[in-house]
């Protein structure tokens, strides 16, 4: 639709009606039960896609690998999000360890922080 020659588009994004896309990255230990988690929140969104949205937000979900051997391609989720959820293990010695100096859990938020991703829920 054009009003005058601008597009409608643009004339949401100028009165602040435009929905911003965001890149939510979740992130854990290896054996915090992410897949889990990640895949009944995407079953309560409504279906298997990876795109989502708010009243404000268009959002995409980026699924880090836990494990060391990732590290590469965790790099590249952290980089590429705006906020994450950092799933953590709450059994009795797993959180300890992992919120200790050289825990998985700790090692994974410090990542995210690093590359520019400044909201986390946990």
């Amino acid at each position: 639709m054009h009003l005058i020659g601008v597009s409608f588009r643009l004339i949401m994004v100028i009165i602040g009606k435009e929905k911003i896309h965001i890149n939510i990255v979740i992130i854990s230990h290896v054996n915090s039960c992410k897949p889990t988690t990640a895949g009944h929140l995407i079953y309560k969104l409504g279906g298997v896609d990876k795109h989502f949205e708010t009243f404000k937000y268009y959002c995409t979900v980026i699924d880090d690998p836990g494990h060391r051997d990732f590290i590469k391609n965790m790099i590249t989720g952290n980089s590429l999000a705006d906020c994450a959820v950092l799933i953590i293990d709450s059994s009795t010695s797993c959180f300890e360890v992992g919120i200790s100096k050289d825990g998985q859990t700790r090692e994974h938020a410090l990542l995210a922080y690093t590359h520019g991703v400044k909201q986390m829920i946990c």
